[in-house]
């Protein structure tokens, strides 16, 4: 089960010295998609995905004007905003996740020889598999691989497939976590690119 955490709200009073109403508009336009990046000044290298809700309603029209804006954060977390890589050794992938919350990754590979299956395994049992031991060869030579672990998206050449139905898919939870990576017969293991964000509460 994918643990979800429930979406908050942040406030954020500020002060506008001049132009009031061009600055409310410029705010207005900013934030009309939703979703964008918010980042504080104090913590710098984070990020939420924010929407602006309310009403900006301030104090003066002309100077001096003081503004309360409210920012819906869907998923309740932020995020780094540097990407992170994890370090593929000997078949297993190792992930450094040193925020607060789980970060699912985005793993992806250039297939170097035909597969008939592909899985990551998690240590707490739970493994994600696209093919089968015994059956057809499901991934090509050349074939650009890429799994969105959040959206549980599986695209091969951009084409959307789908994992095996007994799949768990799992998120990294804080701290070092080793994923072992596994392929049909005696086939060595893809090179598999992990890239991802840390996120906090």
């Amino acid at each position: 089960i994918k643990r979800k955490y429930g979406e908050k709200t942040i406030k954020v009073k500020i002060t506008v010295k001049h132009d009031v109403l061009q600055t409310i508009d410029a705010l207005n336009r900013i934030f009309s998609v939703p979703n964008q990046k918010l980042i504080f000044k104090d913590q710098p290298s984070r990020y939420y995905e924010a929407t602006l809700t309310g009403e900006i309603i301030p104090t003066s029209s002309v100077r001096g004007a003081e503004l309360q804006l409210q920012f819906l954060i869907p998923k309740g977390v932020s995020y780094s905003t540097a990407e992170k890589n994890g370090t593929v050794i000997g078949g297993k992938l190792t992930v450094e996740n040193n925020g607060t919350a789980p970060t699912y990754p985005i793993y992806t590979f250039i297939a170097s020889s035909p597969y008939k299956m592909i899985a990551l395994a998690h240590p707490n049992g739970k493994v994600v598999q696209y093919g089968y031991e015994n059956g057809e060869d499901v991934i090509k030579t050349g074939d650009v691989v890429r799994f969105e672990s959040e959206s549980n998206t599986l695209l091969i050449n951009g084409k959307r497939k789908y994992i095996n139905p007994a799949s768990q898919v799992f998120g990294i939870l804080p701290g070092t976590t080793q994923i072992e990576i596994s392929a049909d017969g005696n086939k060595a293991v893809p090179s598999i690119k992990c890239v991802y964000r840390e996120c906090w509460l």
